[in-house]
Order: structure tokens, then sequence, then C-alpha cells
């Protein structure tokens, strides 16, 4: 499948980091307009913003919390294209019960 990025705004949970940073700058890198970098502590996207200025918009969202999710969505209503990527690993034991 291919999606064209080019002119669109996107949201990216879990974009200071890792896989979300990476789309953030591939999108970025295709034409996206603007790509919304959504994250529980703003200032981790500070060298996001001083590398793409305008291009990138941080947004405060715990994925986890049903009202942050909603506000940033009172926050973002341009979005056209959405990567939930914000996650946490839990290791486990796969035979444990919990």
């Amino acid at each position: 499948m291919k999606i064209n990025i080019k002119d669109k705004v996107a949201l990216v949970t879990g974009a200071n980091r890792g896989i979300g940073l990476a789309i953030v700058e591939s999108f970025i890198a295709h034409g996206a307009q603007k790509v919304y970098l959504a994250v529980r502590n703003k200032s981790t996207t500070a060298e996001l913003v001083e590398k793409y200025g305008e291009k990138v918009m941080p947004v405060q969202v715990d994925v986890s919390d049903e009202a942050s999710v909603k506000q940033l969505a009172t926050q973002a209503k341009d979005v056209d294209v959405v990567v939930n990527n914000a996650g946490t690993l839990e290791v486990a034991d796969p035979l444990d019960k919990g």
C-alpha cells in the first residue's frame, strides 16, 4: 500500500523517539504540511521544533487517559493521517497468569 503524505497534516503519538521519531522525519521528508508531535512531555520535542520549525507542532497527550485524548481531538481538527505509535514495553513471562 502506498500513501501520499505530500501536503497532508499528520499526527504521530510517541513522536519524540524511536519509531515515532523516524515516522515524523519521514513524513516531513515526503512533504507533509505539518506534523503534530503528540507526546506526554512537550519539552522532549525541543530538538524537533528547532530542526523543523513550523512544520511540527508539539501537543501533550497521554493515550491511556480518555480526557487527554479528547482534549487532543479538539486541538488537532485539521489532521489527515494518524499514526498511533505510543506505547510502553511491559516485559512479562508468557506463562504468567497476570
